[in-house]
């Protein structure tokens, strides 16, 4: 049931009970026939108090999830910690010693009213109704039956709308993938799987601390035997491996986040920051891949970058940028540094220009644990 949001109304639902709403169309209020009226009060779109009489319930909610309730009737207090899934659920109430109690649902929602003494919230976290056990969707907007499985008053967004064809139904048909806060519009849940495919783990890569290379060296720094030094470290995909052992492409001298400092080839002192391109990279590059696959395989071939390797050996890479005769370049000059966090090289960038690409080399680093030190001779960075 929709009501208007102009004014503060009451609505006499039935000769034992009826319904008060504010001006937000939020119900705020309910009662029996000539008992004390029940009180709800909201942060933003939850709920998270209720007052009758003398008894009292408080939610209390992080980032959206439900994690404990507080019951009181005076100044006796009962605190319960409260076990949910991912789409606010309450699962399980736990006060203290041999005082757990479970909770078990229907696929549409159902549950035993013995449950409601245990947890003011239920199914999805929505607040079933004291008298019907309806819960009232949207805050009072529509109430959903969970005995019937279906809504007690059409959609008026069916059946040309969001709301579906039939303008009864409950998430389509489907409870177990859908669900409907607000009663007028279902949305689609975020699965286990889907949770940790859209919240991809970052590469577990340490930072730079400038530790010796067992390479040959300029004052520490690594260098190839003919002349070039590390300058900085670029991230990519493997499968340029071979395009980058023939050297950088002057038609290529551009930056595939929009060029924000100029033209030219980008890289970083910051070997986390080169990791997490390297894994953009590999994102774009399947991004049309139509295969069901879990992206992130459970393997390594090397501990500091387990668990990116995609499909068909393309995996995340991270080079080293060796520079010709980079000692004599200068900032400003002959190529760009941005300086990263506070001055250092965390979040660095340096872009090099097209002028230098025949003077630029790229080798794959094989593995980090005993990760190649770049030459800083020529750029003013803090070390921490």
């Amino acid at each position: 049931m929709g009501f208007p949001s102009a004014y503060r109304m009451s609505i006499q639902c039935n000769p034992f009970r009826h319904y008060r709403y504010d001006a937000l169309d939020r119900l705020v209020a309910s009662a029996l026939y000539g008992e004390a009226e029940c009180q709800r009060f909201y942060c933003k779109r939850l709920l998270t108090t209720e007052v009758e009489g003398e008894e009292h319930c408080s939610i209390f909610h992080n980032d959206g999830q439900v994690l404990a309730q507080k019951q009181g009737r005076g100044d006796a207090l009962f605190i319960s910690l409260l076990t949910t899934d991912q789409n606010r659920t309450v699962l399980q109430t736990s006060s203290g010693k041999n005082t757990t109690h479970h909770i078990l649902y229907t696929p549409y929602g159902y549950t035993q009213p013995e449950s409601w003494q245990t947890s003011l919230l239920g199914f999805n976290g929505e607040r079933p109704d004291s008298l019907t056990g309806h819960y009232l969707l949207g805050n009072g907007y529509r109430a959903f039956n969970p005995v019937l499985m279906r809504f007690n008053s059409p959609d008026s967004f069916s059946p040309f709308g969001s709301g579906g064809l039939n303008p009864y139904a409950y998430c389509l048909g489907n409870p177990i993938t859908r669900r409907d806060p607000t009663g007028r519009t279902p949305i689609l849940m975020d699965s286990i799987v889907n949770a940790l495919v859209k919240h991809k783990p970052r590469l577990k890569i340490p930072r730079p601390h400038l530790i010796p290379s067992t390479t040959s060296s300029l004052n520490g720094a690594s260098s190839t035997a003919d002349g070039y030094l590390l300058a900085a470290f670029h991230g990519s995909s493997s499968k340029h491996l071979q395009s980058f052992e023939k050297g950088l492409d002057i038609n290529l001298a551009g930056s595939a986040n929009g060029q924000k400092h100029g033209e030219g080839f980008y890289a970083t002192l910051d070997i986390d920051f080169a990791g997490n391109y390297a894994k953009t990279s590999v994102d774009r590059d399947y991004r049309g891949n139509k295969q069901d696959i879990f992206p992130y395989a459970d393997f390594s071939y090397d501990p500091a970058i387990a668990n990116t390797s995609y499909i068909a050996g393309k995996s995340p890479t991270i080079y080293g940028v060796y520079v010709k005769d980079y000692p004599s370049k200068q900032p400003g000059r002959d190529f760009t540094f941005i300086p990263g966090d506070r001055g250092t090289a965390v979040g660095s960038e340096l872009v090099f220009p097209a002028a230098m690409y025949q003077n630029i080399r790229l080798l794959p680093i094989p593995s980090l644990a005993n990760l190649p030190t770049p030459w800083l001779g020529n750029i003013n960075i803090r070390k921490s």
